[in-house]
């Protein structure tokens, strides 16, 4: 920033003043001649130790040193990662990339004939045994709470009808609706989503859905500012369901009390068919809520983007 003229100057709408200020404890302006460059406030932490080197380069504009990019690549952060609750690929099993540790049970097998990005994906033959599954122990008791934003999200790739109403995602064991239950109605070619609160009151949504054998399709449930949409292949499918309440995990006494992806135990609601890169976001829409492109990539494993992996965290950015 260039103050050459005598009375130029920045401020900030907090009146916050750099080169100069309006007016001085004599109630007069003052200002200077000279240039100001690469300002930084830090609150919380002393930033320097007692004698130290200058810095050498800009201070970052994100929280990892730029000079560390991998490939020079200016991606930005992975924003969700803070809010995943699960975060599934299944290259060699279940991997989960989430800030919460989960252990998963899984009697599906992984499968490299069909991936959405490569590797494996989650094969689900339409038997009762094969379906994955994580106590709800491992997961905070509300997947969200009042009125609180969240998006579900998966990729669906059909080899057959499978089971009537299989189960691609549900937070209980049992033939319950609950939670959260995302239901393939095979017979009425539908997608229907049910939602449950600690009254046991339940809130159900019925998205048009074609069953397309042979194709992966991008499925989201998300609620944003107390409306659920659900979305295939990023545009909106289902009428829009106004749900304000607390969406818990459990059954309410009935089931099993864990979350299960393409099946349950009995009776057999397992699908036949591919899952691959399965989300679950808590306190964010993930999406934009009237629609958007579908994931050209996998889930982020880290805060970072996949190519930014190994980057050299500024440690002071928060306090900025």
């Amino acid at each position: 920033a260039d103050f050459g003229d005598v009375g130029n100057y920045l401020l900030s709408s907090r009146t916050v003043a750099i080169g100069a200020q309006s007016a001085g404890a004599l109630g007069v302006a003052n200002s200077w001649e000279g240039d100001i460059d690469d300002v930084r406030v830090t609150i919380g932490t002393a930033r320097y130790l007692l004698g130290y080197d200058v810095p050498t380069e800009a201070s970052p504009e994100f929280e990892y040193d730029p000079a560390q990019l991998i490939d020079s690549q200016p991606e930005e952060l992975d924003h969700s990662y803070d809010y995943r609750l699960i975060g599934l690929r299944f290259d060699g099993g279940v991997v989960n990339y989430s800030p919460v540790d989960q252990s998963w049970t899984n009697a599906a097998a992984t499968s490299a004939v069909e991936s959405v990005f490569g590797g494996e994906s989650a094969y689900f033959d339409s038997s009762s045994a094969n379906f994955m599954w994580v106590d709800n122990a491992d997961l905070p008791a509300n997947l969200a709470e009042e009125d609180q934003d969240f998006t579900l999200s998966l990729w669906y790739y059909p080899i057959g009808s499978g089971n009537q109403n299989a189960r691609l995602f549900q937070t209980v064991d049992g033939d319950v609706i609950c939670g959260i239950s995302l239901v393939l109605n095979t017979s009425g070619n539908g997608l229907l989503c049910y939602f449950g609160n600690p009254n046991s009151s339940w809130y159900g949504n019925t998205a048009n859905f074609s069953h397309t054998v042979g194709t992966w399709q991008h499925i989201c449930v998300q609620r944003k500012d107390g409306v659920v949409r659900i979305f295939k292949d990023g545009i909106q499918a289902a009428p829009d369901l106004a749900l304000t309440a607390a969406i818990v995990t459990g059954g309410n006494g009935a089931g099993t009390d864990r979350t299960v992806i393409g099946g349950q135990t009995s009776p057999n609601r397992t699908i036949n068919g591919y899952i691959d890169e399965l989300e679950f976001v808590k306190g964010i829409a993930k999406y934009d809520h009237s629609g958007f492109n579908v994931p050209s990539s996998q889930i982020s494993a880290t805060r970072f983007a996949p190519a930014r992996v190994g980057t050299v965290l500024d440690p002071f950015f928060e306090q900025v």
